[in-house]
């Protein structure tokens, strides 16, 4: 009988993060676990077993978009959830940079399957994509919880956005 076993597979600091505002949007690359771009600040935290994203800005977001290098092995498969709920749609397929895959994707070849996922709060959509030589991740931010802070010596407008999670799971047979 075969026996699944599990390992934490980490993809680490992305390579870029395309900040998209009001004002309108930039690609950064991240230096010490962060990325920012006017009044908006992209944070990564490493926990245990998953990675930690956060948004915070002073200008209303409307995505951030998270690319990570990666060679897919050859022949990869990828399944994919629906935006809502199957309606006996899902399937195997293999890559195309065009998919969208809302929430979470398995990413298979035989033996073997490596599951991402993101545990995401309200007022966010998020979907991720496989593409050649790199995964994508897209954070579509709606309104976000006003806050104030003290800053330069005067009151200022903060928005906090959600903070996602993101779960990524090695696992072979």
């Amino acid at each position: 009988m075969n026996k699944m076993t599990s390992e934490c597979f980490k993809l680490g600091i992305p390579d870029y993060v395309t900040i998209e505002t009001e004002e309108g949007s930039a690609v950064v690359s991240t230096a010490n676990r962060e990325a920012g771009w006017k009044g908006t600040k992209v944070e990564f935290t490493e926990a245990s077993g998953y990675e930690e994203v956060s948004i915070t800005s002073v200008d209303a977001v409307k995505g951030v978009k998270v690319r990570w290098s990666y060679q897919w092995p050859d022949k990869v498969r990828f399944l994919g959830d629906a935006w809502e709920r199957g309606y006996g749609d899902l399937e195997w397929r293999g890559m195309s940079g065009r998919r969208i895959m809302p929430w979470y994707f398995l990413a298979a070849v035989p033996g073997e399957a490596m599951c991402f996922g993101v545990m995401v709060q309200p007022r966010a959509m998020c979907y991720w994509q496989g593409v050649r030589k790199a995964l994508r991740c897209t954070w579509m931010c709606a309104a976000a919880e006003e806050e104030y802070c003290w800053k330069e010596g005067r009151c200022m407008r903060q928005r906090s956005y959600v903070k996602n999670i993101l779960i990524i799971q090695w696992m072979k047979q």
